[in-house]
């Protein structure tokens, strides 16, 4: 969000420090800005500004509410700070420091999700730099990954590629803009182990529109 409403010749500036035991990552930009008046609720699901939070055309207002999950997860804290519309804004990010180094893991997945190498993986992304990445890493790793750049051709290559999970933008263009959560609700096409990954996938860039 911050690059996507820094206008060009802005500033955006990642900061990360060590503070009273925690860690605290700032981004601080000069861009649009937040109206004082949607800072209290800015991580609340589906609020968004008109002209500043998540997607400029109808924003899903899930983005800071995901973050806030994460950062909650993880014992930590997120806020917004803004002095209004077009002067920029402010995020923090502050996480507790642990003591010990954790073990590494080698399982690719959580106790609650595993994966095995060799597994089929299908990526919708309309961004090609992110789908091509994200493919090619996944390839790397020892997955085998399909891709596709528009929800209705995901849908189709989940049917012939019977992946055993999938990686969807849910914030897919287009006018058929329920796609992406059609084919999250999907989970039992082929199998009841199907697993679906809903994302804010590539969003470093403003999209042209004809």
């Amino acid at each position: 969000n911050a690059a996507k409403y820094t206008p060009q010749g802005g500033h955006v500036v990642l900061q990360v420090k060590r503070e009273d035991g925690e860690a605290t990552i700032r981004v601080r930009d000069d861009g649009v800005g937040i109206p004082k008046d949607m800072l209290d609720s800015a991580f609340e699901l589906f609020v968004q500004s008109s002209r500043t939070l998540d997607r400029a055309d109808g924003g899903l207002g899930v983005g800071l509410t995901l973050v806030r999950g994460l950062v909650t997860k993880h014992g930590g804290t997120v806020s917004a700070r803004s002095d209004g519309e077009g002067k920029g804004s402010e995020f923090l990010v502050r996480l507790p420091l642990t003591a010990f180094a954790p073990k590494a893991d080698t399982s690719h997945g959580s106790t609650r999700w595993k994966l095995a190498l060799g597994s089929k993986i299908v990526v919708v992304e309309d961004n090609a730099d992110s789908r091509e990445v994200l493919c090619a890493l996944l390839t790397h790793v020892g997955f085998e990954c399909k891709s596709s750049d528009n929800g209705a051709a995901g849908l189709a290559l989940i049917d012939e590629f019977k992946p055993a999970a999938a990686i969807v933008d849910i914030g897919l263009p287009g006018r058929r803009r329920g796609l992406p959560r059609t084919i999250c609700n999907r989970r039992c096409l082929h199998s009841k182990s199907l697993t679906m990954f809903c994302a804010r996938l590539g969003r470093g860039r403003q999209r042209s529109s004809s």
